[in-house]
């Protein structure tokens, strides 16, 4: 501002014309660069609001800019379930469990070479504990599993076996089928999967329709009773106790999971959430 000015006083009492001249254009350069350098970050702010706004914040005179952070929330996604909603979750600690407690009861029958034969799960969990060769059943290794990985205690397990088609909720005796292993769960609350591709491990799987004596509660679950169950372990392997074959193979075994005939699947059952912890 300075310098224009004395180029302006140079110009009026500068006795060339030419000088004049050439002194007022600088001294209108002058003006202009100094208009230009107070309108820069006004410039700048504007350009950034039309180009970058949803990326950027910025102080127009301090030309600090920061880009902004955008957090992004998780909402659990709710499937409706039999006209009402819920949310599909599973109680990890009962899903190890499960896996853990199956793990342990199929190295003792296979390293003890149990045969098949249903005597219910409070015999299988006593010869267990005592490592005994024994007899074992596939409703009653899947029962024996709940309750050696805490999912359930052996009183509320063992007495599973529906005794009416009306009453589901009337237990009595051992454990002796995959159908009163099928109606506890579903009274339980226990999540249904329809799809074999959905599966995780831990979850328990029920094979082999069966259509007679078909009980209310999977009625109401718009399904047959199951004449076998076993629990899922990952990677399409089972934890299985159907038949000597599979109560003498270590570990979990490879599975199949046919959608029609005499052994195919019905619906795996996932533990709700909270339960085992």
């Amino acid at each position: 501002m300075l310098y224009g000015s004395l180029d302006m006083i140079n110009a009026i009492i500068a006795g060339d014309e030419k000088k004049r001249k050439s002194l007022f254009t600088r001294f209108v350069k002058r003006c202009i660069a100094l208009v230009l350098l107070f309108a820069s970050p006004v410039i700048v702010s504007l350009l950034v609001h039309l180009f970058g706004a949803d990326k950027y914040t910025a102080n127009v005179y301090s030309c600090v800019y920061e880009e902004k952070k955008v957090t992004i929330s998780y909402t659990p996604v709710v499937s409706k379930k039999k006209g009402k909603e819920s949310e599909e979750k599973a109680s990890s600690s009962a899903a190890e469990g499960i896996i853990k407690g199956a793990e342990e009861l199929k190295k003792v029958t296979s390293e003890k070479k149990w045969t098949y034969a249903c005597k219910g799960a409070t015999t299988v969990l006593k010869n267990y504990r005592s490592n005994v060769t024994s007899t074992v059943c596939c409703a009653d290794g899947v029962a024996a599993a709940l309750v050696l990985g805490g999912v359930y205690d052996e009183n509320t397990i063992a007495n599973t076996k529906t005794l009416t088609k009306d009453k589901c909720g009337n237990y009595g005796g051992n454990n002796e089928s995959a159908t009163g292993l099928q109606a506890f769960l579903i009274t339980q609350g226990w999540i249904r999967i329809e799809n074999p591709s959905d599966l995780e491990p831990g979850d328990v799987v029920f094979f082999n329709p069966q259509s007679d004596k078909n009980f209310e509660c999977i009625e109401k679950e718009g399904t047959s009773r199951a004449g076998h169950v076993e629990i899922y372990a990952g990677d399409g392997k089972t934890y299985n106790w159907g038949g000597n074959t599979s109560i003498q193979s270590q570990g979990a075994q490879n599975r199949v999971f046919p959608t029609s005939g005499k052994n195919s699947f019905i619906a795996g059952y996932r533990a709700p959430e909270g339960l085992g912890e």
